[in-house]
């Protein structure tokens, strides 16, 4: 992680704070911290807690768990112009919760900490309810996850997935391991191998180390969507 020099305005990176009175928008300035993560670099983890508003400027952050034995389940993403609901549920309940982050590319985030940035939602209810705002839209996000554990086969998951992914990335072949997904998704890399596999003796994907190529995007998501 380094520390960069803010290169913008807070009223230009949150326009919520457009009428915030000058006075408590250069305090908040003054706290504002912009930081730069490599790839695969933790933004937070078992060790850090949470401690503001981060916002994505350029890049894309990975939010997931991890239980005692390693097996990971990706919660959601979020990408330039989303903000970090973790330090946003935790500035607003005071919580600890046990949730990672990481940079899946190298990733420039603007960091408004918790202590000032509560003081000045105290006092300008408009931040108050766009935070609020921030965590039902995460809540929304982390309904689906557990939805689409619970009720939706792997099949159906991976497709999603696979279809997703090549939407996102505006491309129809994608660099992922067997591993990548099946941590995605709460699997093993077994499983994940094994449907693949019969996706390509399907004709709707094509595999080589480290790629897949989606050959009937259609395809997929009719059969399995």
């Amino acid at each position: 992680m380094k520390q960069l020099q803010a290169t913008a305005g807070l009223r230009e990176e949150f326009p919520i704070l457009a009428h915030l009175d000058d006075e408590l928008l250069d305090r908040l300035s003054q706290t504002a911290m912009w930081r730069r993560y490599d790839a695969k670099e933790d933004v937070q983890n078992h060790e850090e807690t949470c401690d503001g508003l981060m916002k994505v400027r350029q890049g894309r952050l990975r939010v997931f768990m991890q239980d005692d034995e390693g097996k990971e389940i990706t919660l959601y993403r979020l990408y330039p112009g989303d903000s970090c609901v973790m330090t946003a549920s935790c500035l607003l309940q005071q919580m600890n919760v046990d949730f990672l982050i990481e940079a899946e590319v190298e990733t420039i985030v603007i960091l408004l900490p918790t202590t000032y940035l509560a003081y000045v939602a105290q006092r300008y209810p408009a931040l108050s309810e766009h935070l609020n705002e921030i965590v039902r839209a995460r809540f929304s996000e982390l309904t689906w996850v557990i939805r689409q554990i619970v009720f939706s086969s792997m099949p159906a998951r991976i497709a999603e997935f696979l279809i997703g992914q090549s939407i996102q990335r505006e491309t129809q072949v994608l660099t992922l391991t067997h591993e990548e997904i099946a941590n995605d998704l709460g699997s093993v890399r077994e499983v994940v191998s094994r449907i693949l596999k019969y996706f390509q003796e399907e004709g709707l994907i094509e595999q080589s180390r480290k790629r897949i190529t989606l050959l009937d995007r259609d395809g997929l998501k009719k059969k399995f969507g």
